[in-house]
């Protein structure tokens, strides 16, 4: 069999061969120059995505240290590559040492593919990137203007609940007030008192108005008996002065009778006076009392508005901010990079 070139040696050495045993075993070269040319393809790939990884990044850096960056990176995947392909070898057992060389592999291989394929993906959808870093920045910003506008009108509905309560409490003080069993019950006692005090009002001022009448009547009378009297006093007979002193005191008689029915009906009239005066006292105590209530509940919603008032000040100023830095962070995706790129990639 004709001997291994200078290039098929290198090849098979980067393959991870033995180059002394491979001479006493050419037959396996193919398989060596094989795994040789992947390991090469592998290191000229790392080159080639280290260029444009830099470039993306750093566009007005030097390109002779561009190439020496990316020269350095394919040297070490090219160590690397044949680190885990030279230090494979079959064993008559596995055991547990063998399995974790090779999970060790399998990740170091999972880094390494992650390392090369990611910038060739960025290259190969570059055209697309754009519209999905925009999409991304949009997600990002409504996401989380969306969560701060949220507690933002939490804060505010529950603001407007008090408001609306404070606004309508006259209303409902004005409610409660009609709605009382008590203040009815006391109103409706007062009506009952009120309609018999202007019923006897009204009759009495009749009665009255006759029973002046006849004090006056009765008054008059007095006079001219008076005055008969100091004219005939010592002309008259006795019996004739009697007569009229009897007349006279029974006209004193019913001027104190119908002073003395005056009185009675006026005093009926004045109890009456006093139990509406007392009935709307108690209404009056009682809707102060209904009163005093509500202005708890007022004061108690004031404290609470002042509060929330505070709350949502402070969840304004929290929103204003965030949203201030949703659009600073946001403006990252603007930014055409290669980390930027590959997560670009993951939202396509």
């Amino acid at each position: 069999m004709a001997e291994l070139t200078r290039l098929q040696k290198y090849i098979c050495f980067v393959g991870g061969a033995d180059l002394k045993i491979l001479e006493k075993c050419p037959h396996d070269k193919n398989k060596f120059i094989a795994t040789g040319i992947g390991v090469l393809i592998s290191a000229l790939m790392s080159i080639c995505t280290m260029m444009y990884a830099i470039h993306s990044v750093a566009k007005d850096l030097n390109i002779g240290l561009l190439i020496l960056i990316s020269l350095f990176w394919g040297f070490v995947i090219l160590g690397i590559d044949w680190g885990l392909v030279s230090t494979i070898h079959k064993k008559e057992h596995f055991d547990l040492r063998s399995f974790g060389g090779l999970i060790f592999r399998f990740v170091v291989a999972i880094i390494l593919s992650f390392t090369v394929s990611k910038p060739l993906e960025v290259l190969v959808f570059k055209d697309y990137l754009p519209v999905a870093r925009r999409e991304m920045q949009v997600n990002y910003k409504e996401r989380l203007n969306s969560s701060a506008e949220d507690a933002k009108n939490i804060a505010s509905s529950n603001l407007s609940d008090v408001v609306y309560k404070l606004v309508n409490i006259s209303d409902e003080r004005k409610q409660a007030f009609d709605n009382d069993p008590i203040i009815k019950q006391l109103i409706a006692q007062r009506d009952d008192f009120q309609r018999r005090h202007n019923a006897l009002d009204s009759r009495y001022k009749e009665l009255n108005a006759t029973s002046n009448n006849r004090i006056s009547s009765a008054q008059n009378e007095i006079k001219i008996i008076d005055n008969h009297l100091a004219q005939v006093r010592h002309h008259s007979h006795e019996s004739q002065i009697r007569i009229w002193e009897n007349s006279k005191r029974t006209h004193n008689a019913n001027i104190t009778h119908e002073k003395d029915n005056i009185k009675k009906r006026n005093d009926e009239l004045s109890a009456l006076n006093t139990l509406i005066t007392g009935e709307r006292n108690k209404i009056a105590n009682r809707r102060n009392e209904i009163s005093a209530d509500f202005k708890r509940k007022e004061e108690l919603l004031d404290e609470r508005k002042s509060n929330l008032q505070k709350e949502f000040d402070s969840i304004t100023v929290y929103v204003d901010n965030e949203i201030r830095k949703t659009n600073t962070v946001s403006q990252v995706f603007d930014k055409d990079n290669l980390i930027n790129n590959i997560i670009a990639i993951s939202h396509l």
